[in-house]
């Protein structure tokens, strides 16, 4: 049986037309090399996609991070006046707790008031520099303060 050469065969590929339909063209095979050349052009051209989507993905997530940060930051001055109210209610009930109770309730007053200021006067950009500076300044205690808040919000998850 004599072949024709590998070179001088010829392939049907099916192609797709304008309409989605597909039409089969006689393509001959050309040499190993142009196979290669065919298949590392197409493999760009995927790359090339990907990388696309990629950067429009990447582009939709960090603007739907802006936006959060800022629905967050909006919502600053409320989040502050709602801690420094459980401050304040709390310094005019710790007066009829027992002394040493009534001192802890007053320290934790403070705190909580402190921490209104903080929230008021600082941006979500702020808060999570600061966060980053004190985990890497004191890992076992954010690891500690991570289980603890993990472990709140399981309970309260598995409340409802």
């Amino acid at each position: 049986m004599n072949a024709a050469p590998y070179h001088q065969r010829a392939l049907l590929f099916s192609i797709p037309t304008q309409k989605g339909s597909h039409a089969l063209t006689n393509k001959p095979f050309g040499s190993p090399s142009d196979a290669i050349n065919d298949a590392t052009s197409s493999m760009r051209d995927v790359a090339s996609q990907v990388k696309d989507e990629a950067a429009e993905l990447g582009q939709k997530a960090s603007e739907f991070g802006r936006t959060a940060v800022g629905a967050l930051d909006a919502r600053r001055s409320t989040a502050a006046s709602g801690i420094e109210s459980a401050a304040t209610a709390l310094h005019a009930n710790a007066d009829k707790l027992p002394a040493t109770v009534g001192k802890f309730a007053h320290q934790t007053a403070d705190s909580l008031s402190a921490t209104a200021d903080y929230v008021r006067d600082n941006t979500m950009r702020d808060v999570v520099t600061d966060l980053t500076s004190y985990v890497k300044a004191h890992p076992t205690q954010a690891l500690v303060g991570a289980a603890v808040v993990g472990f709140m919000a399981g309970r309260l998850m598995q409340r409802d």
